[in-house]
């Protein structure tokens, strides 16, 4: 018996002028590469309310301007002023310029259902500055009713044993092609034999005994991997007093739901074992954990399949945890699936369904229980094959594409994750490609959150061994999340966060970890924070990296990236500067990327005109930045670059930015040793920094 939910009865629904455009939008080439089309709409945030009232894709639109807390008041602006006479607005809303509205569509293709899938950016303006709003974007996915793809996109939503069903068709497509199909691109899905310590034996059929076994190292098992959140309560785990009684049987009454749901999933894809890690590795050895989780990239690595759990928060969620989908006919909060009428009065109506987002990143999306956990990021990065785990719909991704149970299916190359390019790093790869490879992956990962903080250090490490062993030629070695080769850029990551995690902050307090490593500061970071990466926002500038690494050295308390770390030097040599830096005068209390006075410059922002500020960054720790006071500090420059903008050019005028380390003194004098603070940026008509004034530092 089916455990698929009846199908839905769809709505038919009047779209406005605008959105039947969208709707209906084809590209001629019919290819999802093409430029970013702008296409009409109604051009403000409050014609956009009004016209929500009676088009219900204007509705979702304009709703994407109110995700956040602070959008909520420039939401309901707009809702006032849409439905306010103009004799009843107030004389500063009437002379204040309204936020425009732009929809950008930015790819698009037909695929073989029948079905066109549509990634629509939607951007709100204010007096031409982009207003940051998070989830910006809609997918659209149109078909006539006669297609192949409209009983998937209509169908309600299936449960476990449906799901699996669609897992194992996939799964045996990718296995089978990776040997039989040698354009298929499953070729490079082929997992690479390892054997990890221990696995969990789940038995040839139903009923039968659940037990942990250590395969010999020889012969290597097949297995699946369980990527999970472990919770507030942590899971159940194997210690040293159970080891023995786990290894004669696991009873199936002690496993959380999230366990009992991955061993039956893995039973059901005829696979005869799994690797859990609370379970696989003794939790209260530490010299096995250090081995073990050394070893984590090749566990991940070796497997025929990782199976996430993505929407649980804890061992106790399941799979495909309770949500009341069947209520909204198995959408989530945002999505529509109606029909409307086609172009032709007499043809097939067009379904249409609206996902808020990019549908190819609601498996990885940062507010998802699975992608808030530092361990999970290799656990999603590493694996050739992975199920993403989730309700309404269950995603598969592997090295030849991307699928989702509502018959979407992307190529590599449009599997645009922001952390999808890593694969694809191979020896001679640009230096640009990866450099920003490795900074998406930083920023994403320093977001994320431990159970134990001090885990931070380890569980980047099997990234950044493949990451190295791909472009060791590029890359050089790593450096405690630096980089020997890109030295100058690597130190110019950014703290981005207010409120950094009190656990991690803790431990960074008291911990050796050096100040130049990201991985010491409390909170999520942020790299090329003034986009001098973006190609062309830099057109017609030259970018210079100024600090030359003359030595380094990290020492750790045992094993090499899995034991605490003792202390880590850098000896670099670069141009440095003495600069005095204060608060921007009227400026709110300093926070990330705050405003600087420097050189005892005294400008204030009068509220009319653009920031007066030249200097603008941030310091590492939110007690230094709050406890600012005015003084003289060393700096290091890091990069600088010359801009010509359009303006300048007219002007014959070159202007200068240049991106610095903010320095303080540790130790004795003759040392020469100095502690990270912060980073900023500053420009003005000539330089700053005198090239030729270069000292030998040492950073601590």
């Amino acid at each position: 018996m089916s455990d698929r939910l009846p199908k839905m009865d769809l709505k038919a629904l009047d779209l406005c002028q605008f959105c039947y455009v969208l709707v209906k939008f084809r590209p001629d080439d019919a290819s999802s590469r093409l430029p970013r089309a702008l296409l009409p709409h109604h051009p403000t945030l409050d014609l956009l309310v009004l016209s929500s009232e009676t088009c219900c894709l204007c509705s979702t639109i304009a709703s994407l301007g109110k995700n956040k807390k602070a959008d909520d008041d420039i939401y309901e602006e707009h809702l006032i002023k849409a439905t306010t006479s103009d004799t009843q607005t107030d004389t500063a809303s009437q002379t204040r310029k309204p936020h425009s509205v732009s929809i950008i569509v930015v790819s698009s293709r037909l695929m073989a259902s029948g079905a066109w899938w549509t990634f629509v950016e939607v951007e709100f303006m204010s007096n031409s500055v982009p207003l940051l709003l998070e989830g910006r974007s809609l997918t659209i996915v149109t078909c006539l009713e006669v297609a192949a793809s409209e009983q998937k996109m209509r169908t309600s939503p299936s449960g476990i044993c449906e799901k699996t069903k669609t897992i194992r068709s996939w799964l045996d497509n990718c296995r089978s092609s990776s040997y039989s199909i040698a354009d298929s691109g499953h070729q490079n899905c082929r997992p690479i034999p390892f054997a990890p310590l221990r696995l969990i034996d789940v038995g040839s059929s139903a009923g039968t005994t659940v037990k942990l076994v250590q395969p010999p190292p020889t012969m290597p098992a097949e297995y699946t991997a369980l990527s999970h959140c472990w919770g507030r309560k942590p899971p159940i785990q194997t210690n040293k007093e159970n080891l023995s009684g786990f290894s004669h049987e696991i009873p199936l009454e002690v496993l959380p739901k999230t366990f009992s749901d991955a061993i039956q999933m893995t039973l059901d894809l005829g696979i005869r074992h799994i690797w859990i890690d609370s379970l696989c590795i003794v939790q209260d050895d530490e010299q096995e954990w250090q081995d073990e989780a050394a070893r984590m990239d090749s566990i991940y690595r070796g497997s025929q399949l990782c199976i996430a759990a993505v929407q649980s928060d804890e061992s106790s969620g399941g799979l495909f945890p309770d949500i009341n989908l069947v209520h909204n006919n198995g959408l989530l909060d945002g999505e529509m699936l109606f029909r409307t009428p086609s172009t032709d009065a007499d043809g097939p109506q067009i379904q249409v369904r609206v996902y808020v987002g990019d549908v190819r990143h609601h498996s990885t999306m940062s507010y998802s229980p699975l992608s808030s956990r530092g361990w999970t990021l290799q656990e999603q990065l590493l694996p050739h094959r992975i199920a993403w785990c989730m309700q309404p719909e269950v995603h598969w991704g592997c090295e030849a594409g991307y699928q989702t149970e509502g018959s979407l299916q992307f190529t590599p190359a449009e599997m645009l994750d922001s952390l999808a390019p890593w694969r694809t790093l191979v020896v001679g790869t640009q230096a640009e490609t990866v450099t920003k490879t490795w900074h998406q992956i930083v920023e994403n990962y320093s977001a994320r959150r431990f159970t134990f903080p001090r885990d931070r250090v380890v569980a980047i490490a099997g990234i950044t061994r493949h990451i190295g062993a791909a472009a060791n030629k590029i890359l050089g070695q790593s450096i405690l999340g630096l980089w020997e080769k890109s030295i100058s850029r690597s130190l110019a990551w950014l703290r981005d966060s207010e409120e950094p995690d009190p656990d991690f902050l803790a431990l960074a307090v008291s911990s050796s970890l050096p100040s130049w490593s990201w991985l010491a500061c409390p909170g999520k970071v942020a790299y090329d924070e003034w986009r001098w990466d973006d190609k062309r926002k830099m057109a017609g500038s030259v970018v210079d990296d100024h600090v030359r690494l003359v030595d380094w050295d990290v020492f750790w308390d045992g094993r090499l990236h899995t034991s605490a770390v003792i202390s880590g030097y850098l000896k670099v040599e670069g141009p440095v500067c003495e600069i005095p830096i204060a608060s921007a005068t009227g400026d709110r209390k300093f926070v990330s990327r705050g405003k600087f006075q420097v050189f005892g410059e005294n400008r204030n922002y009068d509220g009319l005109k653009s920031s007066p500020w030249r200097c603008s960054g941030c310091f590492d720790r939110e007690n230094d930045s709050a406890n600012l006071t005015p003084r003289t500090y060393l700096c290091l420059l890091l990069r600088s670059r010359t801009v010509k903008t359009k303006m300048e050019r007219l002007k014959g005028e070159w202007r200068f930015d240049e991106i610095f380390l903010i320095l303080e003194p540790v130790g004795m004098p003759e040392e020469g040793k100095y502690r990270r603070l912060g980073l900023a940026k500053m420009w003005g008509e000539t330089p700053s920094f005198d090239r030729s004034q270069t000292k030998s530092l040492v950073l601590v």
